[in-house]
């Protein structure tokens, strides 16, 4: 196996085995495609996805 393939398996690790993991990925998704798109700068987008994604969970704490 090529070197890079083998570092790439070594730091591999699995989807979370979550219920809510495909809407978490949802919220991941669409924030991360915004940025990339210029409709929400990369610090908006993060912190919209990780607001979501504490609803998601139930935690509604907001943090700065």
């Amino acid at each position: 196996m090529p070197e890079r393939f083998q570092e790439i398996i070594r730091n591999a690790r699995a989807r979370p085995r979550i219920p809510e993991y495909a809407q978490a990925s949802d919220i991941l998704q669409r924030w991360l495609s915004a940025a990339l798109a210029g409709i929400a700068t990369p610090e908006d987008a993060l912190r919209n996805a990780a607001r979501e994604t504490r609803v998601l969970f139930g935690n509604s704490a907001t943090q700065p």
